[in-house]
């Protein structure tokens, strides 16, 4: 699996936010990655995940044209503050129609730390309430 950010990062960041429900104090008391890891939640069985590509839509929507290697490096390092994104995911860009492209890159990276850290970090969060219902993780892919 990918190295994520620590999770408490995931509340906040890294320029993302993923979509969550309003805290209203009537029937939402908290941020779900923070009630989850706290274990505030109601022993029912739960279905969490995420599609593989789930980035991509992002990407292509705000890079219009395909980006080099060194447009790749000033937006990783803008888009993720400075976290070891040319480790995880090192500037070698493929060849899209002849032309090469970092935008499979940015969308991969997208998908990770939006979707896939913070669906990890809350089913390890609720696994590790000892609850009785179930919970059952997917990543669905074509």
């Amino acid at each position: 699996p990918i190295p994520c950010v620590p999770w408490q990062s995931q509340t906040s960041g890294p320029n993302f936010y993923p979509w969550t429900p309003v805290v209203d104090e009537i029937t939402v008391f908290d941020q779900p990655l923070v009630a989850w890891r706290a274990g505030n939640v109601p022993d029912i069985p739960l279905l969490a995940g995420h599609v593989s590509e789930e980035g991509h839509l992002y990407a292509y929507e705000i890079l219009f044209e395909p980006i080099s290697v060194d447009d790749y490096i000033i937006l990783a390092t803008v888009l993720f503050l400075g976290l070891p994104m040319l480790d995880i995911y090192p500037p070698v860009c493929p060849t899209v129609d002849g032309v090469l492209d970092c935008r499979p890159l940015i969308a991969a990276a997208i998908t990770d730390y939006v979707w896939v850290c913070p669906t990890r970090y809350s089913v390890d969060g609720v696994v590790a309430t000892n609850r009785s219902a179930p919970v059952y993780q997917y990543r669905y892919s074509r």
